[in-house]
């Protein structure tokens, strides 16, 4: 069994401090001799922690006067909740990790208040009726989203289309795979979907055996969420022989299913990745799938005009820097830290990187803008101000991919074409 410090400084650094949860959970299994059973435990309980957020963090704020939401001691109360009321962890134990949690980070927590947490975990939270007189806060609780979030749905999709979405969030997605040569795979451990004319993605139906069968049967198939799939197939008539420029990139797998799909056409491809980790995973692929016209480059976007030239790609992705509330099925440390303020922050951030990426797309070439969100603040709005700023681009295509469709990420893509 774990102890509540370690989940304390978990949950502090993944929600206050917003840092990926896979490099927490690394990081303190590291420092701290944790055995590799105990270390499952932790990961599901921390997620299963973010899942519930909401609804824990309302119940406490309703039943302890001094509680404040995202303090170090507020993140002890709901593992302690989470711990008695869903895990039904016996009481003793609960409170003998309770006291050394308390000790050690030297938090302002007394006998008091784990006594009202017990009595908190005994007993249904009822809802008071005034809270029920407010249907997106009421609803926010049920639906375990803020309720920012969920007003922001509703606007952006209407009343049917919010509660739906908000569901998928908590979805796990489902794992894919993206034949780059068009070779259809035949198999009981796969479902089959049409992205376009000519073009099928494999979604694995059974994950474990899936792995042995591409490695068994040598398939030239690419692991890639249906999203990414999606938004490739919208330029698919137009990539043959083209020179490819991505920007933004963060999985290198999108762009080398381009470069596998162009090798035999003297096609290439340039990924600009974001973060020293994704490039030299890049780095990587591009050796194991021996992919010569595939060029990764690590830079920011504003600086790669010193790399490569304007005016000279055929075909220029970006993917923008959101909120990723498409993603949030499979990074549960989003929803919790989420602020309505990110959303302006990422409208302007994204804006920026558009007009930098634009100027290197050729005359009559296309401009594919795509991301992870799901909200017209952070996707529509982009695109509606890039072009009243630049006039030589028109919309060809643009849509949302909402999680529950193909029970993959969500998000929302628009592609452009430069006319002069």
């Amino acid at each position: 069994m774990f102890y509540l410090s370690q989940l304390n400084i978990a949950l502090d650094k993944i929600i206050n401090q917003r840092r990926p949860f896979r490099k927490v959970f690394f990081k303190i299994f590291v420092n701290e001799k944790i055995s590799a059973l105990d270390q499952k435990e932790f990961v599901s309980v921390t997620l299963d922690i973010l899942r519930n957020y909401f609804i824990l963090d309302f119940a406490l704020a309703d039943t302890l006067e001094h509680y404040q939401s995202k303090s170090r001691e507020a993140f002890l109360f709901l593992a302690v909740l989470y711990l008695l009321k869903i895990k039904k962890v016996d009481e003793e134990t609960v409170y003998e990790q309770y006291l050394s949690c308390k000790t050690l980070l030297r938090l302002n927590a007394d006998m008091n208040d784990f006594k009202a947490i017990v009595q908190l975990s005994k007993q249904q939270h009822l809802l008071n009726d005034e809270i029920k007189k407010h249907p997106y806060l009421y609803n926010s609780l049920n639906l375990n989203v803020p309720e920012f979030l969920l007003r922001s749905f509703v606007v952006d999709f209407g009343t049917e289309m919010a509660p739906k979405i908000a569901i998928s969030l908590h979805s796990k997605p489902a794992s894919f795979y993206l034949p780059y040569r068009n070779d259809e795979i035949d198999s009981p451990h796969f479902s089959k979907i049409r992205l376009s004319s000519n073009e099928y993605i494999y979604r694995a139906l059974d994950k474990q055996a899936i792995k042995s069968e591409i490695k068994h049967n040598s398939l030239d198939a690419i692991p890639l969420d249906f999203s990414f799939a999606y938004y490739l197939s919208k330029i698919d008539e137009y990539v043959l022989g083209s020179k490819v420029l991505a920007f933004n990139q963060t999985s290198p797998f999108m762009t080398l299913y381009l470069a596998k799909k162009l090798s035999s056409c003297l096609g290439k491809v340039t990924p600009v990745f974001v973060s020293a980790d994704s490039y030299r995973l890049a780095v990587d692929i591009k050796k194991k799938f021996q992919a010569d016209n595939y060029f990764p480059l690590f830079a920011k976007t504003e600086l790669v005009k010193t790399y490569e030239a304007y005016d000279d790609f055929q075909i220029v992705l970006f993917e923008g820097k959101d909120t990723g509330i498409g993603k949030i099925s499979s990074s549960f440390s989003l929803l919790p830290s989420l602020r309505e303020g990110d959303f302006k922050s990422s409208c302007q951030r994204q804006l920026e990187g558009l007009l930098e990426a634009c100027d290197f797309v050729k005359v009559d070439g296309l401009l594919l803008f795509y991301n992870h969100s799901l909200a017209n603040i952070d996707s529509k709005k982009v695109t509606t101000m890039f072009l009243k700023e630049k006039k030589n681009f028109a919309v060809l295509k643009e849509s949302y991919l909402f999680p529950f469709e193909h029970d993959s990420d969500g998000g929302y893509f628009c592609l452009m074409r430069r006319a002069y």
